[in-house]
């Protein structure tokens, strides 16, 4: 059995990656984000402490950050790799504070025009 790794991803609805794995085919893998963690929480609205976590194939992470290395989400710390579900805990501790670009505005903005 190959070996995987976890994903985590802050991205508000994840995101679909692809890789050429060893044997030559293009794989695809669906990375969960926040919205993942909606499945776990009465709350509606997205929060900071959400990401989504996914076990994938630790070669084709490798081949896929490779080809991508530049991909800003993962320059960024949107998307992240850890060795374990709790090594992802204290990695997105580290990084919520970070932020990726999709934050919603608050609902106070100035700018938001009241109904």
């Amino acid at each position: 059995m190959s070996k995987t790794i976890f994903i985590g991803c802050r991205l508000p609805n994840g995101v679909e990656i692809e890789a050429v794995d060893a044997s030559g085919k293009l794989k695809k893998v669906t990375l969960l984000g926040q919205n993942s963690a909606q499945a776990r929480s009465p709350i509606i609205i997205l929060s900071p402490d959400d990401y989504g976590l996914t076990e994938v194939d630790e070669a084709f992470w490798a081949a896929w950050k490779k080809d991508f290395a530049e991909f800003p989400p993962l320059l960024n710390g949107a998307i992240f790799e850890a060795k374990s579900e709790k090594d992802a805990d204290a990695i997105h501790d580290e990084l919520k504070d970070e932020k990726t670009g999709l934050e919603g505005i608050p609902q106070t903005d100035k700018n938001i025009e009241q109904a």
